[in-house]
């Protein structure tokens, strides 16, 4: 079961868009947090990676590097 030792790995792509805008995307595997454990080490990943991208976007956003955000989830 998903404990206190829980380990999750994000990953961060980096593009351009048609207009030259750079892109990154913020990307999670939830299969791995569901075979870690099972329905709460999914919920876990879940929640772990909305605080992260959360924090990431406030971080952008407050240094003025973040135009916009999309939430594809």
């Amino acid at each position: 079961m998903a404990g206190k030792n829980f380990h999750v790995t994000f990953t961060v792509e980096f593009y351009s868009d048609e207009q030259g805008n750079l892109i990154a995307r913020l990307n999670r595997n939830v299969s791995g947090g569901a075979l870690k454990g099972g329905a709460i080490g999914a919920n876990m990943t879940n929640n772990v990676f909305i605080e992260t991208a959360t924090s990431l976007n406030a971080s952008f956003a407050a240094h003025g590097i973040l135009l916009t955000t999309v939430n594809h989830g």
